[in-house]
């Protein structure tokens, strides 16, 4: 007989005649079980008494010989905490190897389930609202319970624990894409250039809107997540008047994109979701704009938590930096710790040692994104005398470009520059498929690094799919959308994040 915990029974009538009769030892352990106070009643009693849920246990209900094991006061709610076996859970039986008596205790297990039936039948009759909870569920799942029992008492306070999430400035969808992979689901994806839309509805179930964020009315945006959803709001503003480039240009104040993060912030009032997030460059803390966005989620009551990650501590080939802000109405939250040691970090070779061979200029037949553009002669010459790791002091003098015969010019020494096989790739950009405007030269082969290079060390999959077979080519457009992308893998660390703190608040 199988040593699981019994649960009590009732006389029934109309018994299904069974097989054979137990024997007398087994009959004597069976009534040796407990009839009250099992496990399953003992922790769901526990869970009532920390949801603050008041309650009585086993009670006599008028006209009805029927015990549930508890009912919550002041409601027509009885709870059921049912043992896997004796009342005959599918899953469980389907998996149970009977030694002796098998056809017995399927008949038995059978009358069991029927019995469960008719009670739930003459109880829902009399007005009584039953739900049943399995003892393993109980054990294993007690998040998954406890959400249920507020739903049933206080369905309208509590969020669907499968959270919904938002993207504004989506671009291609870098973010969209590792949320997705960290579990959570994405509503939409928002972003003012209309050329992002094939690239991020191609890869991602989500739709694509174009819209201006400065204008996005928070009635619309509200009404694109689900019922009862746990909101979460995720957004990349552009970061160009942040860099340090664009820190050197006297007019940056008047960029229109500073305006993008108090958008984002109004919405953020407004719409007033659970969680956001928010990623950016690290120099954004020093500017008034952040410190206004912060006051603003500080101001709704949310826990505010941002910090400045080094992409290669979490499986991304490139020596980037990312402010990461995460934000909560539940409490505090923060990004989850690194993934991967100094020893560890993914290099250029790991992300893009295995693709084919290309010339500058030319294209893979297998992947039209596997494409470098043409070199000028003078450039042909320079890569050839650049070395992994190396500058531009490597040439003959004869190739060097006049900005490096200024006294300023040693500040140029990663330009027209290779990458290396055994590190980490530098900050991939906008511009990161031309040979002069960074470290982006192929490490072995005489060429810049192609657009799938640059998509990989951003840590797109191969498939990810950029160029519209219906639309002209825009090798401008395309770099731009993997330059400006977050990377997958920073979006997922952050939706692991975002996971966890909201597994954490569920188990409270």
């Amino acid at each position: 007989m199988p040593k699981l915990i019994a649960h009590k029974t009732f006389p029934s009538s109309n018994r299904i005649p069974l097989y054979r009769k137990p024997s007398a030892r087994i009959s004597a352990r069976m009534k040796l079980i407990k009839v009250f106070g099992t496990d399953p009643e003992i922790n769901m009693g526990k869970l009532l008494k920390k949801l603050d849920i008041k309650f009585e246990k086993q009670p006599r209900l008028k006209n009805s010989k029927v015990r549930p094991d508890f009912r919550i006061k002041g409601t027509n709610i009885l709870l059921f905490c049912d043992g896997s076996f004796w009342h005959g859970r599918p899953s469980v039986i389907r998996n149970m190897k009977f030694n002796k008596n098998k056809k017995f205790w399927i008949e038995k297990l059978k009358e069991n389930r029927q019995r469960d039936r008719r009670h739930n039948r003459l109880l829902k009759k009399d007005g009584w609202r039953v739900y049943r909870f399995w003892d393993t569920d109980l054990k294993r799942k007690p998040d998954e319970v406890r959400n249920r029992i507020l739903e049933i008492i206080s369905p309208e306070k509590v969020p669907n624990t499968k959270a919904s999430a938002i993207d504004l400035f989506c671009g291609a969808g870098g973010m969209t894409y590792g949320l997705a992979k960290a579990g959570i689901k994405v509503r939409a994806g928002i972003d003012i250039d209309k050329t992002c839309k094939f690239a991020y509805e191609a890869n991602n179930d989500s739709k694509f809107l174009q819209e201006d964020i400065t204008c996005l009315g928070p009635e619309k945006l509200s009404r694109l997540y689900p019922k009862r959803a746990l909101k979460i709001l995720v957004g990349c503003a552009p970061c160009q008047p942040f860099s340090k480039h664009t820190q050197k240009n006297k007019n940056r104040k008047n960029d229109e994109k500073w305006s993008l993060l108090y958008a984002f912030g109004k919405l953020i009032e407004r719409v007033q979701p659970n969680i956001v997030s928010m990623e950016n460059v690290p120099q954004i803390v020093k500017q008034k704009v952040f410190s206004d966005f912060v006051r603003t989620l500080e101001i709704s009551k949310y826990h505010v938590y941002w910090k400045s990650i080094y992409c290669p501590d979490y499986g991304i080939p490139q020596a980037r930096r990312r402010l990461v802000l995460l934000a909560s109405k539940f409490g505090p939250v923060e990004i989850i710790p690194p993934t991967h040691s100094k020893k560890e970090y993914k290099t250029v070779q790991a992300a893009i040692g295995k693709l084919e061979p290309i010339c500058d200029g030319g294209v893979s037949s297998k992947d039209p994104l596997h494409r470098s553009p043409r070199l000028s002669d003078l450039n042909k010459r320079r890569i050839k005398q650049s070395k992994p790791g190396g500058t531009w002091l490597d040439w003959e003098e004869g190739l060097r470009a006049a900005c490096h015969t200024k006294d300023t010019g040693e500040s140029y020494s990663a330009v027209y520059a290779r990458m290396e096989w055994g590190k980490v790739s530098p900050t991939i950009t906008t511009q990161s498929c031309f040979f002069g405007t960074g470290r982006f030269g192929h490490p072995s082969q005489d060429r810049a690094i192609s657009m799938r290079e640059s998509a990989l060390l951003q840590t797109f999959p191969k498939t990810y799919k950029f160029i519209d077979p219906k639309k002209i080519f825009s090798y401008k457009k395309i770099g731009t959308h993997i330059g400006n992308a977050v990377p997958v893998r920073l979006g997922e660390v952050v939706g692991r994040s975002i996971k966890k703190h909201i597994k954490n608040f569920y188990e409270k």
